[in-house]
């Protein structure tokens, strides 16, 4: 047995009945000569590849909440537990039936005395197209894990030969469980070398801190002001950076629409495309990044979702949207999650897409947060029941009901394979991802671009949205306006007449 990571022992302790903490992947792939791919050969594949994985660990709770969980790798995964397979009924529509399908199943939490992950081979979509629905809980994605689970069984090869990277096993794990001792005593000594040296880097990291963030503190005092409920005027009184359009926060705080609500334990899921080619023209025609095409696309598709359902607001739709945050310190880049207002209130998608541009890099310069390591540390001192605690009494405020959503939604840009790959010899035609929700971001868009195609993935508390279906694919729709936006003058004229 191997002690967890502070992390992904978080990730545990943190999981409520109605948030269960996994992600997900929603991947279609045609047929080969051999013809479509089937569970037989998922099945076959799992086989010959599982013990070249590590993904055959199963979690072993501590005997207590003040010691860490553990991982301990089983001898043989059942994979009549692990693979399903589901056929969508003649006449449904497939399309929607998918979605169906991911939804219910992506809601519902992982067993813990297995290795944390499933495979959903679904067949009945027609063209002989089979979706593979994959999960894999967040404490089992470390450094190679997650890797392994939803990689190691595509290939860059035709032929089916395995080609992508595997990880051996943890050797470690390979011995019987230790004992009540050593599941109680064992991690103690581990926080105990680490917190020996905690105040003394405290010290030091708070006072580096202070020095680099201190040209920031009265921007940050300015966000705090402008999304603090009720100080609106006070708000438009400050200074600020905002564009013309006072596109990145005219009411100072994110609106409430319908879906900003409790999660229930339900989930509504969607998946739609866009073509990679249309968002890297749009990419270089506009001279702005990848990622602030697919966040603007993403902010056209919910102008043009909100409006249908009579819920646009006046102000921005804000977003939690992960960033990876450089430092001067290569220990301190890492991914944080930034608040981003998306122009839905403008109508030109010219516009949108310059302001998206505009605001993700404000956004960015705008983090201030304790170096990662530091971060690190407060977590490698904290014990899991203190986690579990904080997270139970963030819960318990009820805030919400009362005052605006601090965000409206989540959207995370999901990294995809850079040339085809292959699943036992059958392409992979699309990934969707397929994420988490929770009370802070009930509604959460996944865009993830492969070499033709970029898949998007909407999942929502199903209590609260009707249907995503309108949302997902009104990014191409959006992607489609752009393009023509910032089309050369000379194609315009061509296509005018």
């Amino acid at each position: 047995m191997s002690t967890m990571r502070a992390v992904d022992a978080a990730f545990l302790a943190m999981e409520r009945p109605h948030e269960p903490s996994h992600l997900g992947a929603l991947m279609v792939f045609g047929p080969s000569a051999d013809g479509p791919l089937d569970v037989a050969a998922v099945r076959a594949a799992l086989e010959q590849r599982l013990p070249t994985m590590s993904s055959a660990r199963r979690v072993v709770d501590g005997a207590s909440g003040w010691s860490r969980p553990g991982w301990r790798t089983v001898d043989r995964v059942d994979l009549d537990v692990h693979l399903h397979r589901a056929t969508i009924a003649a006449g449904a529509d497939p399309r929607r039936a998918l979605h169906e399908i991911v939804g219910r199943v992506h809601a519902q939490r992982l067993d813990r005395r297995r290795p944390l992950w499933q495979l959903h081979v679904v067949d009945g979509l027609g063209d002989d197209e089979i979706a593979l629905y994959a999960k894999v809980h967040m404490a089992a994605l470390d450094d190679t894990t997650g890797v392994d689970l939803m990689t190691g069984l595509l290939d860059d090869d035709p032929a089916g030969r395995p080609t992508m990277e595997t990880v051996d096993p943890h050797p470690e794990q390979r011995h019987p469980l230790g004992s009540l001792y050593d599941r109680v005593v064992g991690p103690v000594p581990d926080q105990v070398r680490r917190s020996v040296g905690f105040p003394g880097r405290l010290a030091g990291r708070a006072a580096r801190a202070v020095g680099d963030q201190l040209p920031g503190l009265g921007q940050t005092a300015s966000e705090v002001v402008r999304r603090w409920p009720g100080l609106e005027v006070v708000a438009r009184l400050l200074p600020g950076d905002e564009g013309v359009d006072g596109a990145e926060h005219p009411t100072g705080r994110a609106p409430r629409l319908s879906f900003n609500e409790a999660i229930g334990p339900d989930r509504r899921f969607a998946a739609g495309t866009m073509a990679t080619a249309d968002l890297v023209a749009v990419k270089a025609a506009a001279a702005v990044s990848f990622h602030a095409v697919a966040l603007a696309t993403c902010a056209g598709s919910l102008r043009r979702w909100l409006l249908a359902n009579d819920e646009l607001p006046s102000s921005p739709v804000v977003a939690i949207v992960p960033v990876l945050v450089g430092s001067e310190r290569a220990e301190d880049t890492h991914v944080a999650g930034i608040m981003l207002a998306l122009p839905t209130h403008v109508a030109d998608p010219r516009r949108r897409l310059e302001l998206t541009a505009a605001n993700l890099d404000r956004a960015k310069r705008r983090q201030v947060s304790m170096p990662a390591s530091l971060r690190q540390d407060v977590a490698m001192f904290a014990p899991p029941i203190v986690a579990a605690l904080a997270n139970r009494l963030t819960d318990a405020m009820p805030h919400r009901r009362f005052v605006s959503p601090t965000v409206n939604l989540g959207i995370s840009n999901v990294p995809g394979p850079r040339r085809p790959v292959y699943l036992a010899g059958r392409p992979l035609r699309s990934s969707h991802p397929v994420l988490s929700v929770s009370d802070l971001t009930p509604l959460h868009l996944g865009v993830q671009a492969g070499p033709e195609v970029t898949g998007l993935g909407a999942i929502a508390d199903r209590d609260h949205v009707e249907d995503l279906i309108g949302l997902v694919d009104g990014a191409a729709v959006e992607l489609a306006d752009l393009t023509a936006a910032f089309a050369p003058r000379s194609r315009r004229r061509t296509s005018a007449s």
